[in-house]
């Protein structure tokens, strides 16, 4: 029953994510300031709305810790108060990691929105080697906030946010690998770029 819960959850997941892709990138390759390929519409797109929709659904993996310190059964790292700002104001680890968390994810969305738009504007080669790395810094911090910090501020309990989070943060890699190999390794995606804004030097080596 669970494996049938989990499996109509991806299912309804994945085809609202592939609808909500599927026209942004007619109108991106239609209406866009010409881009030439629907490949490179797609990544646009998929950067824009794909990435930050699988950040988001990292929450329902982070939330739950908030019931750690509330379960008369642990005693342990996430029930321990911890001084924040005043000794009036307290937190225990579990709201910090919560806080870390969300902070993590919002900039991972901010990281992939901002690749996206670089992208989208087609300013020069520069903009496509730093919209790959943003892209990579958004992975960097949805592996911190679903995989590192739990780990390190819940102790064993963080298992239980990493663990079911590494489908979520195994799916957000594997996208980044494959618009990095269709963005490096297409010709044509890199005709849209051209190159400037560079040394003399650096331009006869090309």
């Amino acid at each position: 029953m669970e494996e049938s819960g989990v499996f109509e959850y991806w299912f309804a997941f994945l085809f609202a994510l592939g609808f909500c892709v599927w026209f942004p990138t007619y109108v991106v390759k239609t209406k866009g300031q010409g881009i030439s390929t629907w490949g490179l519409a797609l990544c646009i797109v998929f950067l824009f709305i794909g990435l930050p929709l699988l950040s988001i659904s990292l929450i329902r993996d982070v939330l739950p810790s908030l019931w750690l310190s509330f379960t008369s059964a642990n005693y342990e790292s996430p029930s321990i108060s911890l001084l924040y700002g005043t000794i009036h104001k307290m937190a225990t680890l579990d709201q910090l990691y919560v806080a870390l968390a969300m902070i993590c994810i919002l900039v991972a969305i901010g990281q992939s929105i901002f690749a996206s738009w670089l992208l989208y504007i087609r300013h020069n080669r520069e903009s496509l080697v730093r919209a790959l790395r943003i892209m990579w810094s958004s992975a960097f911090f949805i592996v911190l906030a679903a995989g590192i910090l739990p780990l390190i501020i819940l102790g064993s309990h963080g298992f239980t946010v990493a663990i079911p989070a590494g489908y979520t943060m195994g799916a957000y890699i594997a996208v980044l690998m494959v618009i990095t190999a269709y963005l490096r390794m297409s010709p044509q995606v890199a005709d849209n770029y051209p190159i400037s804004h560079q040394p003399k030097k650096d331009r006869e080596k090309k």
